[in-house]
């Protein structure tokens, strides 16, 4: 089986598992593995939470904001999470005007 084009996943995965998964799908439809890293600070995170009114338990969120500070630094340190070939790393301030995603044509 295989398709063209991105595939494209809104999810923090803070765990290894979901981008254990992540990784699979592309490896199985042969599409590149591109990760893009959008870091936010804990306090900015539960402050949208907030704002959005979809709150994490406190458990959840702690946990979540220790992996997510694990990954950064693994990443700010250049090394990629296995599988994927290509990462970029941002703040949300870098993408205040917004972030487009192309694909070679």
């Amino acid at each position: 089986m295989s398709a063209s084009g991105p595939v494209i996943a809104h999810e923090p995965s803070t765990r290894p598992t979901t981008r254990a998964m992540l990784v699979v799908l592309g490896w199985i439809t042969r599409r590149p593995r591109v990760l893009v890293w959008i870091h936010v600070g804990a306090f900015e995170a539960l402050s949208g939470q907030r704002e959005r009114g979809r709150m994490v338990g406190e458990r959840s969120f702690v946990r979540h904001v220790g992996r997510a500070e694990r990954l950064r630094r693994m990443l700010r340190a250049g090394r990629r999470p296995r599988g994927w070939y290509v990462v970029h790393v941002f703040t949300r301030a870098e993408l205040v005007d917004g972030l487009r995603l192309t694909t070679p044509s």
